[in-house]
C-alpha cells in the first residue's frame, strides 16, 4: 500500500501532463506539474480540468486512462474484450472488440467485424460504415472505402467531425482523377471546420500535390490567426498551429 501512496504523485504527473499536450493547454503548467507534484496537479485539476467537466471533459479524461492503461499493459483489455465477446456475441461486444482491433492496428481483424456486423440489422449505421472506411484505407484497399463513403454521402450523411471528413477525404485523394475535385472538397470542408486541425491537413494535402503557393497561403493565414489571438488572450490548439507552422520548411519559397 506504501507503493501505491509514493506512486502516486507521479501518475497525477504523467495524467496531468498528457491533459496539457493533448488539448494545446498553456505549456507553463507542465513545469508547474514537475516541480510540484501534488500542488501543481491539483492546481491544474481544479483550474483547467473540473471546469470542462459538462463539456466533454469527462470524455478527455476517460481517453487519457485508456492511454494509460494501453501504455502499461496493452494487451489485457484486448484480451478481457475477446474474452466478452466470446461468452455474449452481442452487437455491443462484438463492436467493442472490433473498435479495439482497430486501435491496436489490427485492422484486417477489425474489418472482418464489421462487415459481420453490417451484413444484419445494422447494415445502415452510419458509424459502422465509417469504422470500414478507416479499415480499407489503411489496409490500402482505397477503391472499396470509396464505395463505403459514396454511399454515405448518398444517403443524405453529412460527415460531423474532422476526422469523419478526413475519412472520405483521404479516400477520395486516392481514388479520385481529376485533382481539382480533390482540392475543391478540401478548401470546402476547411471553411467548414475552421480550425488548425484541418488547415494542417489542407496544407499538407496541397504540399504533397505540388502546389506550394496554395500551401504558403494557408501557412500565412494560419500566421495570421495565431497573431490575432495571441493578441487577445485567447486560447487555442498550439500542437496543430505548431504542425501547419513547421510545413514552411518543407516549401522553397
Amino acid at each position: 500500500m506504501s507503493y501505491v501512496v509514493l506512486a502516486l504523485p507521479y501518475l497525477l504527473q504523467l495524467l496531468c501532463i498528457i491533459h496539457v499536450v493533448r488539448t494545446g493547454r498553456n505549456t507553463s503548467w507542465i513545469w508547474l506539474i514537475i516541480f510540484l507534484p501534488y500542488v501543481g496537479g491539483i492546481a491544474y485539476l481544479a483550474v483547467e480540468v473540473l471546469p470542462t467537466l459538462g463539456r466533454g471533459g469527462r470524455h478527455a479524461i476517460a481517453a487519457t486512462r485508456d492511454i494509460v492503461a494501453r501504455t502499461v499493459n496493452p494487451s489485457a483489455r484486448l484480451k478481457s474484450l475477446e474474452r466478452t465477446a466470446a461468452f455474449s456475441p452481442t452487437y455491443e461486444n462484438e463492436r467493442a472488440l472490433a473498435d479495439e482491433y482497430a486501435s491496436c492496428g489490427d485492422h484486417a481483424r477489425a474489418l472482418a467485424v464489421y462487415e459481420r456486423l453490417a451484413a444484419g440489422m445494422h447494415a445502415a449505421d452510419a458509424d459502422l460504415a465509417l469504422a470500414r472506411a478507416r479499415c480499407l484505407y489503411a489496409l490500402g484497399r482505397f477503391a472499396s472505402g470509396r464505395v463505403v463513403v459514396d454511399r454515405l454521402e448518398a444517403s443524405g450523411y453529412d460527415f460531423r467531425t474532422v476526422e469523419e471528413a478526413l475519412v472520405r477525404l483521404k479516400l477520395l485523394e486516392h481514388t479520385e482523377t481529376d485533382r481539382a475535385k480533390v482540392v475543391e472538397a478540401y478548401a470546402q470542408q476547411r471553411r467548414r471546420f475552421g480550425s488548425f486541425e484541418f488547415d494542417w491537413y489542407y496544407a499538407d494535402f496541397l504540399v504533397r500535390a505540388g502546389m506550394k503557393t496554395e500551401a504558403l497561403a494557408v501557412i500565412r493565414e494560419v500566421e495570421e490567426t495565431k497573431r490575432q489571438l495571441d493578441s487577445m488572450g485567447q486560447p487555442f490548439d498550439r500542437p496543430w498551429m505548431r504542425r501547419v507552422l513547421r510545413l514552411r520548411a518543407s516549401i522553397a519559397e
